[in-house]
């Protein structure tokens, strides 16, 4: 199979790479032109594609995982490229399209955050699983960033992909997991906020899978990708014990909303999220446990 990965530099992508590279022709796509197998592959940049579009007649499957990390400052400018690293790459690879005709099938990273958050409930029960067909909760700026990104293409081309709304992907690699562990090496590990608020999470492995199946299953529609959901302080008392540490210091909502916008709409705000949908289709996560994350052998 033929597949054009474009982020394909990134967190998600390198990894993904590697796992279609031995079976597929892949075509990766990125700001700037690396090398990121060895093997049966062409690397491209954006403008390099801009001029020779021809290619995507020979592609099978797109799959698109451009978009900025939400870790950073969230100033009026920073959410701006939030919005513009999600929506621009979509546009303009429907637009390529356009130029040659072309329904090419496209698999593109969405996130849960689309369905805003929920009011916590406590430290030992979660509030009710939400699915593909859940209404916006609570609405705040991921879920506005969520519903744009889905909305990008034009209606001949989103009813030819499948949005995969990943929960938080965690790996030792890279993403969030390291900075989350950065605290617990110092015995310093903290719960921020109440500790009730739901984290739906999923590992690297399984996200990566999870795409494969999409591709091989030609899946279409929206489908939640989530493993896992604890509540936070489950979460940050199994990291501490994963890394053999343990974790009893708290840092009140009000005193964390302060830390900044990022912590506030992410850390202090979540979702219980159901991926019943995508086990329907055959799927199975492999990972349940932060002990097998943390301790999977790259």
């Amino acid at each position: 199979m033929n597949i054009m990965i474009f982020g394909a530099s990134g967190f998600i992508g390198s990894t993904l790479s590697y796992a279609l590279g031995d079976k597929n022709t892949l075509i990766l796509v990125s700001r700037s032109k690396k090398r990121i197998l060895n093997g049966n592959h062409t690397t491209i940049t954006w403008s390099e594609l801009a001029k020779n579009s021809e290619i995507l007649k020979n592609v099978d499957v797109i799959v698109n995982l451009c978009g900025q990390s939400i870790f950073g400052i969230w100033t009026k400018s920073y959410k701006r490229r939030l919005h513009d690293s999600r929506t621009t790459p979509l546009k303009t690879i429907a637009s390529l399209l356009d130029k040659h005709d072309l329904s090419t099938p496209i698999v593109t990273a969405s996130g849960i955050g689309i369905y805003g958050y929920q009011d916590e409930v406590d430290l030992d029960h979660l509030p009710p699983a939400l699915d593909e067909n859940s209404e916006t909760q609570k609405p705040y700026f991921l879920s506005e960033l969520g519903n744009q990104l889905e909305n990008a293409l034009p209606e001949k081309h989103k009813k030819n992909t499948c949005y995969l709304r990943f929960g938080v992907i965690l790996d030792t690699s890279g993403g969030s997991l390291p900075i989350m562990m950065l605290p617990h090496y110092f015995y310093m590990g903290t719960t921020l906020g109440s500790g009730a608020q739901p984290l739906s999470w999923v590992s690297l492995h399984d996200a990566v899978h999870a795409i494969e199946h999409a591709i091989n299953n030609s899946l279409k529609g929206a489908y939640n990708v989530v493993g896992k959901c604890q509540t936070m302080q489950s979460f940050n008392h199994d990291l501490a014990k994963a890394m053999h540490r343990r974790s009893f210091l708290k840092c009140p909502k009000c005193i964390a909303k302060h830390l900044g916008g990022m912590i506030e709409n992410t850390v202090l705000r979540g979702q219980n999220i159901s991926s019943k949908k995508l086990c329907n289709t055959g799927f199975k996560f492999n990972d349940h446990s932060l002990e097998k994350v943390l301790g999977r052998k790259k």
